[in-house]
């Protein structure tokens, strides 16, 4: 019988390790959403200069639309 919860005790072990580990991934999915988003948000209102190239702001793509007419 003692074999028996140990296997149980590990089996909910893993199942708690394995919903923290998707709890970290999708905060730091969560906090690189925001991220962008205060970065497009501070190019759109000329704080900043647009630099970082892996990011395109939905508003920036009106813009050079725009210069280009």
């Amino acid at each position: 019988m003692n074999r028996y919860w140990s296997i149980i005790l590990s089996g909910f072990a893993a199942l708690a390790l394995a919903a923290i580990y998707c709890m970290a991934g999708e905060m730091d999915y969560q906090q690189a959403v925001s991220e962008e988003a205060d970065y497009c948000w501070r190019v759109q209102n000329g704080v900043i200069r647009h630099w970082r190239t892996e990011i395109t702001c939905p508003h920036e793509r009106v813009a050079i639309n725009e210069r280009q007419r």
